[in-house]
């Protein structure tokens, strides 16, 4: 008899629901899609809401645990 986890991996699934975030004006896997093939770029401004970006500034690349 097999164990639990090989019931679960044998049983059928479906997958009813999608959920994504996406960069730039891409509202959809089509539209991300379209926008990586065609070479546009998503780039924006990280929102200062999101952390502090003076607190991991550091001129030096090299130095650990930060951005320059």
């Amino acid at each position: 008899m097999g164990s639990t986890n090989e019931k679960w991996i044998s049983e059928p699934i479906a997958i009813i629901g999608l959920s994504c975030q996406f960069a730039g004006d891409a509202s959809s896997p089509e539209k991300l899609w379209d926008m990586l093939a065609e070479g546009r770029n998503a780039w924006s401004e990280i929102p200062s809401s999101r952390f502090n970006p003076k607190a991991v500034y550091h001129p030096d690349s090299e130095k650990l645990s930060t951005v320059s």
